[in-house]
């Protein structure tokens, strides 16, 4: 039986890819991003800032293509070294990254610097939760949407005839499945389901689903693969 990953192929390394090889596997991004058009000023606060705040890859690419930063040597707080890759591309070199892929452990690094009376912008998407802390500003600069037609190609996208296992990987991504599972009941009786952390967890069992307890080490996709696998294993 197949397994269900809520991102685009690219956004897995090939790595982890490879230790999926032998399995069925449909990868698919329940998300459509669109930048933010920004005023200027906007624009000019982001670069004035002491510091920047990155929990999702979306926000650092937007950063990046959207030539939003001048100062290379401007401090940026990310979520994970998948975040911090990208960022060091593309010639960051003032990378501090959270002990544990969460938004808390982010925090627990931005409250210690704001002591030094210092002020920063959180770059997020609409949908994400704002941060709301002293000397932190949050700033949407790209838009999490989804369509009846994303939908439409999302159902046409799962092409096997059962899933044992799925992947939610954001908790935008929860309700839509939920709406794709409503025309595709047959294929997930009996799945697992999975997330990368306790806020996805905590929604996927409000809709029902099977919810399997999200893994507390890092780096969390990779170790969640395995938690997949070894439960796999241990149902054969």
């Amino acid at each position: 039986m197949a397994i269900l990953i809520t991102r685009n192929i690219s956004e897995v390394n090939e790595e982890l890819r490879s230790e999926l090889k032998d399995i069925p596997v449909t990868y698919l991004s329940l998300k459509r991003i669109e930048p933010i058009t920004l005023k200027v000023a906007t624009e000019k606060l982001i670069r004035s800032t002491d510091y920047l705040v990155l929990t999702s890859l979306e926000a650092a690419k937007i950063m990046i293509n959207e030539d939003l930063i001048e100062d290379f040597n401007k401090e940026l707080f990310v979520l994970s070294n998948h975040i911090a890759r990208l960022c060091e591309a593309n010639g960051f070199k003032n990378i501090i990254v959270a002990q544990s892929e969460n938004r808390k452990s982010v925090l627990e690094s931005v409250k210690i610097i704001n002591q030094q009376s210092v002020h920063g912008v959180f770059l997020k998407g609409n949908l994400a939760p704002m941060i709301e802390q002293e000397g932190l500003m949050n700033i949407d600069i790209y838009r999490n949407t989804w369509s009846k037609k994303d939908q439409d190609r999302a159902n046409e996208s799962l092409k096997y005839p059962g899933y044992t296992q799925v992947l939610i990987t954001s908790s935008s991504a929860v309700k839509r499945f939920a709406q794709l599972e409503k025309r595709n009941v047959s294929k997930f009786v009996g799945a697992d389901f999975f997330s990368l952390g306790d806020a996805t967890y905590r929604q996927i069992k409000q809709f029902g689903f099977n919810a399997i307890p999200p893994v507390k080490c890092v780096p969390v996709l990779k170790e969640t693969l395995k938690q997949m696998n070894n439960l796999r294993k241990e149902r054969d």
